[in-house]
C-alpha cells in the first residue's frame, strides 16, 4: 500500500444542528469501515443509517452518514465508534511494505484518539488521591455521594431542587436544617449567622418534604417546624439559641413577654396552619396599628414595652405592599360539604387594617371557607380594596346559614380621592334556598359625581351558585348607586328550575345618574329576571352573555326623564315573558346580534325585543324564535319610538306562528330589510313618518322605439306569485335615442309580470326605453 494519509488530532466527532429537515451529513474524519460511525440525534442513536463512502487503500475521507426519509432536525452528532479489531495479519516470509505498516497504525490511532475522547469525559480523582472506589449497585431514585467518611461511593435518596434556583440548589443538597441560617440571611435586614453561633444544634437533621417545600417558597419561618429527622423542643431550641438574638415561641402570650432588650427576632408558633410567622423587633409609634390588628397577625404589642415605643412586626409575606393572606389571621379552609371552621373573624379582622395600612390587597388560596354570618365591609374615601381568589374552582367562600353573602360598599370619586374596589377569581355558595339565602355579593357606592369620572368597581371571574343545584342565591349580584362598573366573565347559577330570583340587579336613586355599567361575557341561568335595571342614568352595556330567564332575560323597569343609553349585543337570551323589555324610555338604544328564544314555561304574551318610549332605537342583526306554545307573541315591539331603524333581523315561529313579527308605532319608524318565517301577520307598523318593507320585488324590460307611440311594457318581476303590493314604484330611461317619456298607468300586476302604460312624444331619434318597477309590501 502506498499514499495513506496523515491522521491529524481529532475526537472524531462532527456536530451539526440543522434547522431544516437534513438527510445527509459528513463525517469529516477518516474512517476505515462504514460501521466506524454511528448517529446520535438529541444525545438518542439514530437506526437505519447508512453510510456512502469512497474507500482508497482501506480508507476512506469522504464518508457521509445518510438518514432515511424526510430528514431530521435538532442536535445532531456523528461520532467514531469503531470497536478495536485486527482483520490483518503480517504474513511470514512475506515483505512488509511500508504502506501495510502505515495502515495498521492508522487504524490504532483512530481508535486511541477515540478512546481519549471517551476517558476525558469520565470521573476521576485528583492525581495523588488514590483510586475511585467501587460504584454500589443501581437503586432507583437515588442518587450517588460520599458517605460520612469520605472512603465511598453510597446510594442517597434523591433531592429535588425545584425552582430554588443555584443558591437553593445548594443549599438543599447538604438536607439539614443548620442550612436554615443561610436562608435566613436572605431576608432583608437580617443578619442571623452573625449573632446565632449555636444553630448548629440541627446539623445533620432532615427537614423532610414540607421542610424541603418551605425552604423552596422561601417560608422561612415554617422551616423550623418541620424537621422529622429528630425533636426541636422549646427548651432544646432556648439553649441553642441562649447567645444569640432570636428565640422560637410556642404561643402568642409567649411571644408577647419576650424581652425586646435580648432578642431582636422571635419565631411563633401557631397551631393554625399558615399563621407561624417570623417576627422582627421595630421601634417607633404603632399605636394606631396594633389596635388595627386585632389578631396580631402584622403588628403586635410587647407587655413590657408601650405601643408607642415599639412593636412585634412580622418579617415575610408582603403586607408592606398591601397584601394579605386570609391564613395569617387564624382562617381555615375546612368546610367539607356539613361542617367547618367559621372564618368570619378572621377575614374581619383583615377589613379591620383598613385605617392603617389603606391599600389591602386580599389573596385567598384555594380551600373552601365556611361562613356563620354576612361580611359587611364599608371602604371611605382614600381606602382601596382587592380580593382575589385563585380562581373560582379551587377559591370557595361558603355560607351555610341565611342572609349570608359579601356586602361591601366605597366612596368612588376620583376626583376627590375616592376608593376602589376590585374583585376576581373565587365563588361565593350558598346551601340555602333562594328565598332566604340572601344576595351573594353587593356593591353600594357612594358616588359625588356622574359615572365616566369614577374608577367604578370591577368584579370578575366570579361565580355566585348554590352548594349543588337545589339551593340558590335570592340575588347573584347587585349593584346600588354605583358607577363605571365593569363586569366580565362572571357567573350567576341559581336554583334549578325555581324563577324567583335576580341574577344580576343594578340600580341607582333618584337623581337617575348611576351610569356607566359594563357586563361582558357574563352568565345567569334558573332566574325571574337574568339582568335587572332600575333607575339608571346613562351608558349600560350587556355584550356576549348568555341569560335563561324564568320570565325577562334583560329587564329595565323605566323611568321618565332619563337619557339611558342601552346597548346589547351579542347576546343569546332565553326567557318566557320577554328576551329584552325595556319601558320608561331614554336617548339611544341599540340591540344588535342577538339571539332570543321564547323559553315554554308560561301562557302569558312574549316578545323577542320589547322597547317603549325610547329616542333613536337601532335593532339590528338580531335572530328572534318562537318555541311551539300556543300565545300571543310578537318578534320585535317598538312602542312610541322617535327616530327608530329595525333591520336586518330575523323572526320566525317553531310551527305555532308568531302573532305579528315586527310591531312599531310613533314617529320615524323604518322597518326595512327583515326575514320573515311563520307569522300571521309580518308587519303592523302605525308609526307616522314612517316606512315599512316586509317583502320587495324588482323587475326591468327594454322597449324599442321608431317615432312618438303609445306602448305598454310588461315589466317581470322576480317573485313567482301575485302579491298584494302596498306600494309599485316605476322610473324609466333612454338607453338609446332621444324622445319625452311619460308614464301613463300602471296595470294589475300577474304572478311574473308588471303592466306599465307610457306614451312617448317630442320624438327626436329612434333607440330604446328601459321601464324599472319595484314592487313592495308592507
Amino acid at each position: 500500500m502506498s499514499g495513506m494519509v496523515t491522521i491529524t488530532p481529532s475526537e472524531r466527532f462532527t456536530p451539526y444542528t440543522p434547522v431544516v429537515p437534513t438527510t445527509a451529513f459528513p463525517v469529516n474524519f477518516p474512517i476505515f469501515d462504514p460501521d466506524d460511525v454511528k448517529l446520535l440525534l438529541n444525545g438518542e442513536e439514530v437506526t437505519g443509517i447508512t453510510v456512502t463512502a469512497t474507500f482508497i487503500e482501506g480508507i476512506a475521507t469522504d464518508a457521509v452518514v445518510n438518514v432515511m426519509g424526510s430528514g431530521i432536525i435538532g442536535e445532531v452528532i456523528v461520532v467514531g465508534v469503531r470497536m478495536p479489531r485486527r482483520t490483518d495479519q503480517y504474513q511470514a516470509g512475506r515483505p512488509l511494505t511500508m504502506g501495510d505498516h502505515n495502515y495498521s497504525l492508522n487504524r490504532l490511532t483512530i481508535e486511541n484518539q477515540e478512546q481519549r475522547r471517551d476517558l476525558s469525559r469520565s470521573l476521576k480523582l485528583s492525581i495523588g488521591a488514590g483510586t475511585i472506589p467501587d460504584l454500589p449497585t443501581a437503586e432507583a431514585g437515588k442518587v450517588l455521594g460520599w458517605n460520612s467518611d469520605g472512603t465511598a461511593i453510597v446510594n442517597r435518596d434523591a433531592v429535588s431542587a425545584g425552582a430554588a434556583g443555584a443558591a437553593g440548589a445548594a443549599i438543599l443538597m447538604s438536607e439539614t436544617v443548620e442550612q436554615v441560617r443561610d436562608y435566613l440571611d436572605l431576608v432583608p435586614g437580617l443578619d442571623v449567622q452573625e449573632h446565632s453561633d449555636n444553630l448548629d444544634i440541627f446539623a445533620g437533621m432532615e427537614l423532610g418534604a414540607a421542610g424541603l417545600a418551605n425552604l423552596l417558597a422561601e417560608n422561612y419561618t415554617e422551616v423550623l417546624a418541620t424537621p422529622v429527622n429528630g425533636t426541636v423542643t422549646d427548651a432544646k431550641l432556648a439553649s441553642a439559641l441562649s447567645n444569640s438574638l432570636v428565640t422560637v415561641c410556642a404561643s402568642a402570650a409567649a411571644a408577647k413577654a419576650v424581652d425586646t432588650t435580648r432578642y431582636t427576632m422571635l419565631f411563633r408558633k401557631s397551631a393554625t396552619s399558615g399563621a407561624s410567622r417570623m417576627f422582627g423587633w421595630r421601634t417607633g409609634d404603632y399605636t394606631a396599628r396594633i389596635a388595627a390588628d386585632t389578631t396580631g397577625a402584622i403588628f403586635f404589642k410587647a407587655d413590657a414595652i408601650a405601643a408607642s415605643a415599639g412593636a412585634w412586626v412580622a418579617l415575610d409575606g408582603g403586607w408592606a405592599l398591601g397584601q394579605f393572606d386570609p391564613l395569617w389571621f387564624g382562617a381555615v379552609p375546612d368546610w367539607d360539604g356539613s361542617t367547618g371552621t367559621d372564618n368570619a373573624a378572621a377575614f374581619n379582622a383583615i377589613y379591620a387594617m383598613r385605617t392603617v395600612l389603606p391599600l389591602m390587597n386580599i389573596k385567598i388560596g384555594a380551600g373552601a371557607y365556611r361562613f356563620a354570618s354576612r361580611l359587611s365591609w364599608a371602604f371611605t374615601s382614600g381606602q382601596h380594596c382587592t380580593i382575589t381568589g385563585a380562581g373560582w374552582d379551587v377559591t370557595q367562600l361558603v355560607w351555610n346559614i341565611a342572609s349570608g353573602g359579601i356586602a361591601i360598599s366605597y366612596e368612588g370619586d376620583v376626583r376627590q380621592n375616592g376608593s376602589s374596589l376590585k374583585i376576581s377569581d373565587f365563588a361565593i355558595i350558598t346551601n340555602q334556598a333562594p328565598a332566604s339565602a340572601g344576595t351573594a355579593l353587593q356593591i353600594t357606592n357612594t358616588p359625588f359625581a356622574e359615572g365616566m369620572t369614577q374608577p367604578g368597581p370591577t368584579i370578575q371571574n366570579v361565580m355566585a351558585r348554590g352548594y349543588d343545584s337545589t339551593f340558590g342565591w335570592g340575588k347573584g349580584f347587585d349593584f346600588v348607586d354605583c358607577c363605571s362598573t365593569k363586569v366580565s366573565n362572571c357567573w350567576a347559577l341559581g336554583k334549578a328550575s325555581d324563577y324567583t330570583m335576580i341574577g344580576f340587579d343594578v340600580r341607582g336613586g333618584a337623581l337617575n345618574r348611576w351610569s356607566d355599567h359594563t357586563f361582558e361575557g357574563c352568565r345567569a341561568y334558573w332566574y325571574d329576571k337574568a339582568v335587572r335595571m332600575a333607575n339608571l342614568g346613562e351608558g349600560i352595556v350587556i355584550d356576549k352573555g348568555l341569560f335563561v330567564a324564568g320570565r325577562v332575560g334583560v329587564f329595565d323597569a323605566g323611568e321618565a326623564d332619563r337619557p339611558l343609553h342601552l346597548s346589547v349585543t351579542n347576546t343569546h337570551v332565553n326567557a318566557d315573558t320577554a328576551g329584552i323589555q325595556s319601558f320608561g324610555g331614554g336617548a339611544q338604544a341599540l340591540l344588535s346580534g342577538n339571539l332570543i328564544y321564547e323559553w315554554v314555561n308560561n301562557t302569558g304574551a312574549w316578545a323577542g325585543i320589547s322597547l317603549a318610549d325610547y329616542t333613536e332605537v337601532t335593532v339590528t342583526g338580531n335572530q328572534i324564535t318562537a318555541w311551539p306554545l300556543t300565545r300571543t307573541k310578537v318578534g320585535i315591539q317598538l312602542g312610541n319610538v322617535t327616530r327608530g331603524l329595525c333591520t336586518g333581523n330575523m323572526v320566525r315561529g317553531v310551527t305555532d306562528p308568531l302573532t305579528k313579527g315586527i310591531v312599531t308605532s310613533g314617529t320615524n319608524v323604518i322597518v326595512d330589510g327583515n326575514l320573515y318565517s311563520n307569522c300571521t301577520v309580518r308587519n303592523d307598523n302605525s308609526a307616522t313618518q314612517s316606512y315599512t318593507c316586509s317583502e320587495k320585488s324588482w323587475g326591468s324590460v327594454d322597449v324599442a322605439f321608431t317615432g312618438n307611440a303609445s306602448l305598454v311594457a310588461n315589466v317581470p318581476h322576480n317573485m313567482a306569485q301575485t302579491p298584494n303590493w302596498d306600494r309599485i314604484t316605476v322610473s324609466a330611461r333612454f338607453v338609446s335615442g332621444a324622445a319625452t317619456l311619460t308614464v301613463n298607468h300602471i296595470g294589475a300586476p300577474t304572478g311574473s309580470v308588471v303592466p306599465v302604460a307610457f306614451t312617448l312624444s317630442g320624438f327626436v331619434s329612434s333607440g330604446t326605453a328601459r321601464i324599472n318597477v319595484k314592487c313592495e309590501k308592507e
